[in-house]
């Protein structure tokens, strides 16, 4: 389960920048070890958590064998994931960003429009990206866009909006 993306290095002694794909950013403080993987299906490499500070919009982690700017900025890209046990309980109706990755996109008439590629955390609402055919579709995630969500079904159902899909 991704809970964050590396967004660079941060210093000279391996501190990983890390955007966070979670509402609750102190979550990261209780972690004890995380996997670094390049892409969506991949598990990744496990890494022992040795400290984390919080920085603004930012997570700042230092993993156990990443201890100079070169090997922080080789990181750069990465998801940061936790074992699915690690999550917590959601409540019923609700799901984690990371499950919206990979569903299709239909409008409510059923008609695909592609598939989620990417979910961006924006200051007014998180934005999904669906992948039509290689030309990315940005969909703001708010109830007038998007109609439905069933990570089970795997499908997101968005609205038909005139120049849009």
């Amino acid at each position: 389960m991704s809970v964050g993306r590396v967004h660079g290095a941060h210093g000279l002694r391996g501190e990983l920048k890390v955007f966070p794909l979670t509402d609750d950013p102190e979550r990261f403080k209780r972690l004890r070890a995380v996997w670094l993987a390049e892409g969506d299906e991949e598990p990744g490499e496990r890494r022992a958590v040795e400290a984390v500070r919080l920085s603004g919009a930012f997570i700042l982690i230092k993993l156990r064998g990443i201890d100079d700017r070169t090997a922080a900025e080789s990181a750069a890209g990465r998801w940061v994931r936790i074992a699915r046990s690690q999550s917590r309980a959601l409540p019923a109706g609700s799901y984690y960003m990371f499950e919206l990755i990979g569903l299709k996109a239909v409008t409510a008439a059923g008609e695909t429009v592609g598939t989620v590629r990417e979910v961006l955390k924006a200051p007014a609402q998180d934005i999904l990206v669906i992948d039509r055919e290689g030309e990315d579709i940005l969909v703001p995630m708010v109830k007038e866009w998007i109609r439905a969500v069933d990570p089970r079904a795997g499908i997101v159902t968005i609205a038909t909006i005139e120049g849009l899909v």
